[in-house]
């Protein structure tokens, strides 16, 4: 190759890897958009049902175990005006952390969207984004995200997770409302004569291969999410306890 053409064909590499970048850029963005236009409203209002419980055993049991190395004596109850103060102070602590960790979902749609670059080629991610966009696509989507919902809920339910614990009542009553507003909302017509267009994307490839996605690998990241931050309330229950230090001290003026 003469010296004049490598000049020229490092221009044109450098074009096309240019062009490969910009093209991946587009369609991560598009699939970005996707997963976006979906709404886990419920799935947070669940997730939040359960961080608050799983903080509140874990400071309650922490609390206990503190009243008993301080020898705190029968008055440090969960009764206690200084129990409450300091229950409500390592509660608000530690769901201020699961709020960024879980609520925003950030770490959800990255995840999401790369099950969707894995198991769907660029045609068929446009095609799946022109999709939801329309009437029926809308209504689909409605119920994609109720039944990813209910498979998170009975993941949860049939394995005992759920204790219903006092002081999670407000979470219960969101998640309640939201669900049965979701659950009113993904309607299906199964008369082919008025939802012809869905059952046909309901029946096609690519419809179930999304749907099956999405209910089955996506609520698997939803639940080791939630399960991994459970299993960090009790240490991170520990980092706060300094905070509750003048609280203590209170407490041991006036009843020791």
């Amino acid at each position: 190759m003469s010296s004049i053409g490598r000049p020229a064909l490092f221009v044109l590499l450098a074009s096309l890897i240019q062009c490969f970048y910009v093209l991946a850029e587009e369609v991560n963005q598009e699939t970005s958009d996707l997963v976006r236009m979906h709404d886990m409203g419920v799935v947070v209002a669940i997730g939040n049902f359960y961080l608050k419980q799983e903080t509140l055993l874990a400071v309650r049991a922490t609390l206990t175990n503190l009243g008993r190395d301080e020898k705190l004596g029968s008055d440090w109850m969960n009764t206690n005006t200084h129990w409450k103060k300091a229950e409500e102070m390592l509660v608000g602590f530690l769901m201020a952390e699961y709020k960024s960790e879980f609520q925003n979902l950030s770490w959800l749609y990255g995840l999401w969207g790369s099950l969707v670059l894995e198991k769907f080629d660029e045609a068929e991610v446009d095609y799946l984004m022109h999709h939801f966009q329309s009437d029926v696509g809308e209504s689909q989507i409605s119920i994609i995200d109720h039944q990813i919902a209910s498979h998170v809920q009975n993941s949860f339910s049939l394995s005992g997770k759920f204790k219903f614990l006092s002081g999670t009542d407000d979470e219960l009553k969101v998640y309640q409302r939201l669900f049965s507003e979701s659950r009113n909302k993904a309607g299906f017509a199964i008369d082919n004569t008025e939802n012809a267009a869905g059952q046909a994307f309901a029946l096609s490839e690519i419809g179930k291969r999304y749907f099956v996605m999405s209910v089955l690998q996506v609520v698997g990241l939803i639940n080791n999410r939630l399960y991994k931050l459970a299993d960090k309330a009790q240490s991170k229950v520990s980092r706060y306890l300094v905070e509750i230090d003048p609280i203590i001290k209170q407490f041991k003026i006036q009843h020791l």
